[in-house]
């Protein structure tokens, strides 16, 4: 959240040979309807995770934007002007980029970490005199102002802003959750399966080629791992959403 426009952030970033196929399954994916739309990148601490999330964050920006300009860059670099995984990632990126919706996850119900990376994702998609023009953004503001107050919000309303922001964009939103495991954590404490069926919602939204709505986890453990405590059939049903999540292992 804090790096997502801090180009020193990017200075020196060499894609590893796991980073490098990991783009290739996320833009393999973007590029057909048909694939998975949701991932999760996992594992222990120290492997460049949160460095390739804040990456791949950079070349979804704007194409005017000094991030996306030195993410492609140091693309280029890696992977070779020429070659037929740069010429995709170059192309597969809308020229106004995606609506970013990133977020830290903290222990809190997931659809407050996603109210706060929708918010995130409209401060630096759209200036703040473009924002008064979307309607949506009055709705996401009461729903932030209703968590930060200890408020609940039902799935379906995050579902509804999630799409509206989509279309609003006119390119798609990519949301981006870090330290997910953290939320994780908090739904199997608190028998959140509900919460945890959000995840699961968005991953099968609807899609629109022009607004789609894709999702990446960043997480330090398998998904099935965060479930322990809880009773086999609650734990079927985890594995059950994690389903709609292609893993990619990052080590």
């Amino acid at each position: 959240e804090r790096d997502i426009e801090q180009i020193a952030a990017l200075e020196g970033y060499l894609p590893t040979e796991r980073s490098i196929n990991a783009l290739k399954r996320i833009f393999n994916g973007m590029q057909s309807l048909s694939e998975h739309r949701a991932w999760t990148v996992t594992s222990v601490y120290g492997t460049g995770k949160s460095a390739f999330a804040h990456y791949l964050a950079s070349l979804l920006a704007d194409s005017s934007s000094p991030m996306r300009i030195k993410a492609l860059e140091i693309a280029r670099s890696a992977l070779g002007e020429d070659s037929l995984d740069y010429q995709i990632l170059n192309q597969t990126i809308p020229p106004k980029g995606y609506l970013r919706a990133i977020a830290t996850a903290q222990r809190e119900s997931i659809s407050h970490t996603l109210i706060r990376a929708l918010s995130r994702g409209v401060e630096i998609y759209w200036k703040p005199a473009q924002r008064h023009k979307v309607d949506i953004i009055s709705q996401l503001v009461d729903l932030k102002g209703e968590i930060d107050t200890g408020g609940t919000i039902k799935n379906q309303e995050i579902l509804e802003i999630v799409k509206e922001l989509a279309k609003a964009s006119k390119t798609g939103v990519f949301i981006i959750l870090d330290e997910l495991g953290k939320s994780l954590e908090y739904a199997a404490y608190n028998q959140g399966a509900e919460d945890l069926y959000l995840l699961q919602q968005i991953s099968e939204l609807p899609q629109n080629k022009g607004t789609p709505v894709y999702i990446l986890g960043v997480l330090h453990q398998a998904f099935a791992e965060y479930s322990q405590r809880l009773a086999t059939v609650q734990r079927h049903e985890w594995a059950k959403i994690q389903g709609r999540f292609e893993d990619i292992p990052f080590t």
